[in-house]
């Protein structure tokens, strides 16, 4: 499974009103929890891991929050 982290920006901006920024967060949870951890130190808001099920040329908030996963 690959894992994916949507964010806004440390300036609240994401890359268009319906699309967040993504960042790929490898092919493990501990990897996505890695990356999560690098993007809150980055000063990101709005995380949220994901699952990519789907190759797709974007993903919109929509798509991430039907495919969002805990992480502990």
């Amino acid at each position: 499974m690959n894992y994916g982290i949507a964010y806004c920006g440390s300036n609240g901006r994401t890359f268009s009103d319906t699309e967040p920024y993504i960042e790929e967060a490898g092919t493990s949870l501990n990897e996505c929890q890695e990356t999560l951890q690098r993007l809150i130190e980055d000063g990101c808001g709005q995380l949220i891991p994901f699952e990519v099920r789907d190759k797709l040329e974007s993903y919109t908030w929509d798509y991430v929050n039907k495919h969002k996963v805990l992480l502990l």
